[in-house]
């Protein structure tokens, strides 16, 4: 009676054991999609912002590394805009005045001005939860109305 009480618990342990992986396995999944999926609107969003910004802006500066771009908005009174590529742990991001926006590797991103354009080069990755992911690059070249560019101090 013992020893059939004891193979039926290993055996009822082990189903348990299975199912509550195949569980875990499942929501992670799910979950790293999600964050992935938000990240892809994140970035549409921005791209499309960021886009309408510049190509209304007064005056466009970029930092001598290429890491944080300012714009003064139409009608105000200084460089009230601000884009930063800021470096984190598990993966770098994008910052609009200074709030989080989506994920990317930093050391292949930047913003610089190349033949009257504004060209902003992104290594995105796929969500903030998992370490040494491959970028992938997106870049976005944007005519700004201002003629007004400069190093930001």
């Amino acid at each position: 009676m013992l020893t059939e009480t004891l193979i039926s618990s290993g055996i009822f342990s082990m189903i348990a054991l299975i199912g509550i992986s195949v569980i875990s396995l499942i929501t992670f999944t799910l979950f790293s999609g999600q964050t992935e999926s938000t990240n892809r609107s994140n970035l549409n969003e921005t791209i499309f912002y960021l886009t309408r910004e510049v190509q209304s802006a007064e005056g466009i500066r970029i930092t001598e590394d290429g890491k944080c771009l300012e714009i003064k908005g139409r009608g105000r009174s200084g460089y009230n805009l601000k884009y930063s590529i800021s470096e984190g742990y598990p993966s770098d991001y994008l910052a609009f005045n200074n709030k989080r926006l989506f994920d990317i590797d930093a050391e292949t991103s930047r913003f610089c001005f190349e033949n009257g354009l504004l060209r902003i080069e992104l290594g995105t990755v796929k969500n903030n939860i998992e370490v040494n992911q491959r970028e992938m690059p997106f870049v976005v070249t944007v005519k700004p109305r201002s003629t007004l560019f400069g190093e930001a101090e």
